[in-house]
């Protein structure tokens, strides 16, 4: 279902982008929004706003799965220590992270009103790429220092297809910061959001003493 579900999207987002560039060609990089654009261009106005309302709809489905993830994030955190641990308690009636979900709404609330939408996409970014790739790199270690451990799905590919994601991603990084160096606009603002999630990092290592391995129970919940 998983590589189905990503060979199917994949192949529907290069049609759509065969589509824009097939109409818009070089002016591509000029349009604001190539969805509502190219609905436009074809269909006429009407399917301007039509369109529009699509995509609202589509980014509030996104946004709410990534919502409810996130607060599992908090939660699960909290259960290890790295938060505080009334984070990582669920509400006795619905059973879902209540707190942790205040705590991703107060904090979201704050970064947008911290700045742009560019701004904190920009921030964001090159902290994702990073943990992407520390994450691939995870597999290469346990390969190592784990080799006898039961594995009922194997990586394809392996080495190459992971390490040809690794490579492209520091090729991705090493240009970040080249832009930060040279003092592109808005360039800092990733070296930025790398730093809060080396913060992260620190807090969560001295919080576990330098380990991971010494799990606390699950605690209550919230009374």
């Amino acid at each position: 279902g998983l590589l189905t579900g990503t060979a199917a999207t994949a192949g529907l987002y290069l049609v759509l982008v065969a589509a824009f560039v097939h109409v818009f060609g070089a002016s591509l990089a000029t349009v604001p929004e190539a969805g509502s654009a190219l609905a436009a261009h074809v269909f006429g106005d009407s399917a301007l706003t039509a369109m529009t309302v699509l995509i609202a709809l589509a980014i509030t489905g996104t946004l709410n799965a990534t919502v409810l993830g996130g607060a599992r994030v908090a939660w699960a955190m909290a259960r290890d220590g790295a938060l505080w641990r009334p984070i990582g308690r669920l509400a006795p009636r619905t059973e879902v992270p209540a707190r942790a979900l205040w705590l991703q709404a107060g904090l979201a609330t704050l970064i947008v009103l911290s700045g742009t939408f560019d701004g904190i996409y920009t921030l964001t970014s090159l902290a994702m790429v990073v943990a992407a790739t520390l994450t691939v790199l995870a597999l290469f270690r346990l390969r190592r220092t784990q080799s006898a451990a039961d594995r009922p799905y194997r990586a394809w590919g392996y080495p190459w297809l992971p390490g040809l994601f690794v490579g492209s991603n520091l090729v991705v990084i090493g240009v970040m910061i080249r832009r930060a160096i040279q003092g592109a606009e808005g360039g800092w603002y990733p070296l930025l959001g790398l730093g809060l999630l080396i913060v992260g990092w620190a807090g969560h290592r001295a919080l576990h003493g330098g380990s991971g391995d010494d799990r606390p129970p699950e605690p209550d919940r919230a009374s």
